[in-house]
């Protein structure tokens, strides 16, 4: 996954860009949390969170906490030094802290969803990925059908409920993983109806030992707003 994201941003763009708020944090939190969770290293996920932040100012403290780490700092460390933005919060110590301890327990990825769970501020990853209503409904319908039945049962399930050109998408991609294709494959041309977060998170996982039970828990991650 290495050089995929492309995080280069003017360096005048950071200097004029606001302070960012705790929900855009709360918001890269739980997405840095679902990368973690689903195997992708801690370092491609952080510039897989930079390269999905509208805000100048979040995604410029997570490139330089990522140097930071490239260094030798733990993910805390990391944080202080890189978060500049992180004083005009009235929670910063809550998010080290937890950070803190996340790491040290080697639970980092379940302490940053429950630091965004706990936000006070209303937020939705799939609406600044720009994820349309019809495939956050397609990740939620999956995501309970995964629990009873295997993939390819579930999607045909899903496909069911749609119609018009997304339906047609859903038809491809169930053919493609009937053939015999990887569920990854599958999704990755339709890069008009599934952003850049969706397909990393399912790549990821598609390529784990046992992928057919790890894509359920993606689709968990992803079905949440």
């Amino acid at each position: 996954m290495n050089n995929v994201y492309d995080l280069n941003v003017p360096d005048d763009v950071f200097e004029k860009s606001p302070e960012f708020t705790t929900a855009e944090l709360a918001i890269a939190a739980q997405a840095l949390g679902i990368a973690i969770s689903v195997s992708i290293p801690i370092l491609d996920a952080m510039k897989l969170v930079a390269s999905i932040t509208p805000n100048a100012k979040l995604r410029k403290d997570f490139v330089v906490a990522v140097d930071q780490i490239r260094c030798g700092e733990s993910f805390k460390e990391a944080f202080c030094m890189g978060f500049s933005g992180l004083e005009a919060l009235n929670d910063t110590s809550g998010f080290l802290d937890i950070c803190g301890y996340g790491e040290k327990s080697g639970n980092l990825d379940k302490a940053l969803l429950v630091y965004a769970k706990n936000c006070s501020e209303p937020f939705s990853l799939a609406q600044q990925v720009g994820r349309s209503n019809e495939v956050q409904l397609f990740t939620i319908l999956l995501a309970t059908y995964l629990k009873e039945y295997s993939f390819s049962r579930a999607l045909e399930l899903c496909i069911q409920r749609f119609r018009g050109e997304f339906y047609g998408v859903l038809k491809k991609i169930c053919e493609f993983i009937k053939t015999g294709g990887k569920i990854s494959d599958a999704f990755a041309p339709h890069t008009q109806w599934f952003d850049p977060f969706f397909l990393a998170v399912i790549k990821a996982v598609d390529e784990l030992p046992e992928a057919e039970a790890d894509i359920k828990r993606a689709f968990e991650f992803l079905a949440k707003p």
